[in-house]
């Protein structure tokens, strides 16, 4: 993917976004944290979980892991078997989406799907909106890239998969926006031979992705910085203690 194109500066988009739905991951095991449910650790006066959630912006918002908690207005589901990996949570999250969107959106072109991960405490709302205004200079490529996934139709051009890189090139593959059908796609195209998706990495999932329609959107570090060991997860609590130390809760 090495012709993936960079945004130095997504500006706004000058009006609505597209309808967007976030899917949250919450279903790990956790095993560098002891076990524990580090997207239910508290980190700044709310659970790592609250303040992604609070991140989001408005739409269908869908946690794949544990319901217990769980805000109303927010659906909870788990992939089938629990623990099967990534990818399995996140088609089952994207099953969810689209039979909550339905028929109200159309055509399904328009609708975004953010997809993060419940570990990431320091996320902000300005950082998932860039990600949604970006877009990328246009690109002749993009478009026999994009008939290389769908046919063509009278449907908008599709936006390119946003996703977070940080400073050091990293791309963060859970703080990241997918228009929903390239999303469906790339999910279909790698499924595995029984017919799910047990197992399968989040790498495997982007590498189905045209490089003319991956953009990267540089965001400062600790914005996607997730919380996989004890040492990470103080230094979360630490920045947030700094920076935002009455984050409103809301009980999860």
């Amino acid at each position: 993917m090495d012709r993936a194109r960079h945004v130095p500066a997504p500006p706004p988009a000058g009006g609505p976004h597209p309808r967007t739905a976030t899917i949250v991951l919450a279903g790990g095991r956790s095993r560098r944290m002891g076990g524990v449910d580090k997207t239910r650790l508290a980190v700044g006066g709310a659970s790592s979980l609250e303040r992604v959630l609070a991140a989001a912006p408005l739409g269908p918002r869908i946690i794949v892991g544990p319901g217990d908690g769980v805000p109303a207005g927010v659906v909870a589901v788990r992939e089938d078997p629990p623990f099967s990996g990534p990818v399995a949570a996140l088609e089952r999250g994207v099953r969810e989406a689209e039979a909550l969107l339905g028929a109200a959106v159309a055509p399904a072109s328009e609708v975004d799907v953010l997809v993060l991960g419940g570990d990431m405490p320091l996320l902000e709302r300005g950082a998932l909106e860039m990600l949604l205004g970006a877009a990328g200079p246009p690109d002749p490529a993009a478009a026999a890239a994009e008939r290389s996934i769908r046919p063509l139709a009278a449907a908008p051009p599709m936006r390119p998969v946003r996703v977070a890189v940080v400073e050091d090139g990293h791309r963060e593959f859970l703080c990241a926006a997918w228009p929903l059908p390239l999303l469906r796609a790339c999910l279909d195209e790698v499924r595995g031979g029984e017919g799910d998706w047990r197992d399968l990495s989040l790498r495997r999932l982007y590498a189905r992705i045209p490089d003319e329609l991956l953009c990267e959107v540089p965001l400062p570090g600790h914005v996607t910085a997730d919380i996989d060991t004890p040492e990470t997860l103080a230094t979360a609590r630490a920045r947030a203690a700094a920076h935002d130390p009455e984050f409103p809760s809301s009980g999860i």
